[in-house]
């Protein structure tokens, strides 16, 4: 969806008796929508725009992998956004912090022997 570029606010729109320090206020004001208007014109992202990470691991079924997050924040939650490969079940992923980073304890819905690529996002709290 693309957002309408704003209009901006000028110093003519206003009365003569208050343009001298009207312009003032409209300059941050019109930066300000300026900025929102980009950012969503331009696509928000995880990384740079929120406190989350997303990451791919190659998993088989029982493996407990540990990954590491550049977090602003301890993580509190993590998302399954895609698996590479066709699936019977819907997966969850059973999770904990260790000294080392996230430590993931279960995959459920993968199939035993299979390799899978998962996408992960990793959400800061």
């Amino acid at each position: 969806m693309i957002t309408p570029i704003p209009k901006r606010i000028l110093s003519q729109d206003f009365p003569d008796e208050v343009r001298s320090w009207i312009q003032t206020l409209l300059i941050p004001i019109n930066q300000f929508m300026t900025s929102v208007s980009q950012l969503l014109n331009h696509g928000l992202t995880f990384q740079n725009h929120f406190n989350a990470e997303i990451k791919t691991i190659q998993v088989r079924q029982g493996d407990t992998p540990v990954l590491s997050c550049n977090l602003k924040s301890k993580p509190i939650g993590i998302l399954v956004l895609a698996v590479h490969e066709e699936l019977k079940n819907q997966v969850g992923i059973d999770w904990l912090m260790v000294e080392s980073g996230i430590k993931i304890r279960n995959i459920f819905g993968l199939e035993q022997g299979k390799f899978y690529s998962i996408k992960l996002l990793i959400l800061g709290g």
